[in-house]
């Protein structure tokens, strides 16, 4: 062979195969790019349809579904590693089910009344009533050793808020018959066992932007944001029912509200209210109406993001009779991307993300 005879032409060969042994060998050193990670949606249904519907959240396509033991309450939280779905079916036990084959694995140790949840380093806590926790590790799922928080006047817990950045979980205290006398929010060190603080706060539905001390709730008719640290209440916004959802965007440049409303003002639960977390000034809304009828909207209920912040799961109901679709929604253009249990014979009750198995 001659080889390249032309000089400019041998000279953008040398340039060409240099440029290509370069850039195999960083893809050696540093392997292929990722796959992006893919996330499942864990969708509790409760009243006569008592199931754990599981959804890619790629497609939004369902994939699974379990139902609750006795075909009672069924809440599914998946764990943060995407390993578990924690089924609690009160009163029974909590299940742990392999979130790849929603078969059992076991019963929770300590058959916590109230629901469980994981935290990042290894742990799964399990309340009762009565103010005892359940250390339970994790992924062994044994009995590690339990503790007791004291509180007077045997107040209720509801679902509890974990921040693994503060090795915090934040409960909301119910007090009295029918637990409306007195609500108070409490953080509890989970790696000291001690309560760090606790607040006269009457909290409803809250959020706490990860590794802050503020915080985002519904309080009566306002939505608000508050500072644990120095107690103040940092803005405050008026709205007509207290009955739906604050949740932060993944960036925490959002803070989404849902209304349920109620049968004096069902035309408040019509939208997805989006705030500014620095002022609470609502910034855009996303319309609910027009699924049942142009007059009837679909109140709304919880709220979840996929980690990567591109999609919204927003929980709805019917104002009658409670059944109603999961709204999927493009956190970016606000545009309604599907309808998930479009048939109204579901009551989406509690929805769960995580990584897929």
């Amino acid at each position: 062979m001659r080889g390249i005879q032309n000089p400019a032409l041998h000279k953008a060969a040398v340039v060409l195969l240099t440029a290509l042994g370069l850039a195999l060998a960083c893809a050696s050193e540093r392997g292929m790019d990722p796959e992006p990670e893919r996330y499942r949606l864990y969708v509790s249904t409760t009243s006569w349809n008592s199931r754990v519907y599981v959804v890619d959240t790629e497609t939004d396509s369902l994939i699974d579904s379990t139902m609750a033991t006795d075909g009672s309450t069924a809440w599914g939280d998946v764990t943060p590693d995407g390993r578990y779905v924690l089924r609690h079916s009160y009163p029974l036990c909590t299940e742990v089910l392999d979130a790849a084959t929603l078969t059992k694995v076991k019963d929770l140790p300590g058959c916590a009344l109230f629901p469980a949840f994981a935290i990042d380093d290894g742990l799964i806590l399990g309340t009762h009533s009565t103010g005892q926790i359940d250390i339970i590790s994790y992924p062994e799922l044994s009995l590690a050793d339990t503790d007791t928080i004291v509180l007077e006047g045997n107040p209720r817990t509801r679902r509890p808020l974990v921040d693994p950045s503060r090795d915090l979980v934040y409960f909301a205290l119910f007090y009295g018959e029918g637990q409306v006398d007195r609500v108070e929010l409490l953080a509890w060190d989970y790696v000291r066992r001690q309560i760090q603080d606790q607040w006269d706060l009457p909290v409803n539905r809250f959020t706490i932007a990860p590794g802050t001390s503020r915080l985002y709730a519904i309080v009566g008719n306002a939505v608000l944001s508050y500072d644990l640290s120095s107690r103040t209440v940092l803005w405050q916004q008026p709205i007509l029912t207290e009955f739906g959802c604050v949740q932060l965007t993944p960036d925490g440049r959002e803070l989404w509200r849902s209304d349920r409303g109620n049968v004096f003002f069902p035309r408040i639960s019509g939208y997805v209210y989006i705030h500014d977390p620095q002022s609470g000034v609502v910034t855009d809304s996303i319309s609910l109406f027009g699924y049942l009828s142009e007059t009837a909207p679909l109140p709304g209920g919880e709220i979840v993001f996929t980690p990567d912040g591109r999609k919204a799961y927003v929980a709805t109901s019917h104002i009658s009779y409670s059944a109603g679709p999961v709204l999927v929604i493009d956190v970016a253009t606000r545009e309604v991307l599907k309808l998930l249990f479009d048939d109204f014979r579901h009551y989406p009750d509690h929805l769960s993300i995580g990584p897929a198995p």
